[in-house]
């Protein structure tokens, strides 16, 4: 299994340098989503799913598609439980509350108290880790701020 998550981790840097036609499917010199997926997903190898659908969510924010990414946050959440403790859980806290705020879509209640509830683990990590973890509480809370008009809020984090 450990071998698959290399292969997929080195095709979204391959995706990230531009090595390859699409940016956001993982189909290249190191992995094949249309191949593999599918293997994966019968093995039923949850962390490989969490983390596919994860590297997904980055992609798609990064290349601001956040329309996907709202979809492989729900996707990636699925199996988020398989992922607890590693840091990526952490890293789907974090992209999915980006992606939620980009998407200005904090009106919604529900959105607003994932995001909040993703702020407070981060929170909870850069006390205890802030050079891993404050700069990533500090973003998402200015992103926060600044789509509900708070500008000197946002700066203050920015």
């Amino acid at each position: 299994m450990g071998v698959y998550y290399i292969r997929i981790a080195r095709q979204v840097v391959l995706n990230l340098i531009g090595e390859v036609e699409n940016t956001l499917v993982l189909t290249g010199e190191s992995f094949n989503e249309l191949e593999m997926l599918p293997i994966v997903t019968k093995a039923n190898w949850q962390m490989l799913l969490c983390c596919f659908y994860l590297f997904k969510l980055m992609l798609a924010y990064l290349f601001k598609n956040y329309k996907n990414a709202i979809a492989y946050a729900n996707l990636s959440q699925l199996n988020i439980s398989s992922v607890l403790g590693m840091m990526m859980d952490f890293k789907y806290n974090f992209y999915c509350s980006l992606t939620l705020i980009k998407q200005c879509d904090l009106l919604a209640q529900n959105n607003l108290d994932i995001v909040e509830a993703n702020q407070k683990l981060l929170e909870f990590k850069a006390f205890h880790a802030p050079i891993i973890f404050q700069h990533k509480y500090e973003l998402v809370k200015a992103e926060k701020a600044r789509v509900l008009g708070r500008n000197a809020v946002a700066i203050e984090y920015y």
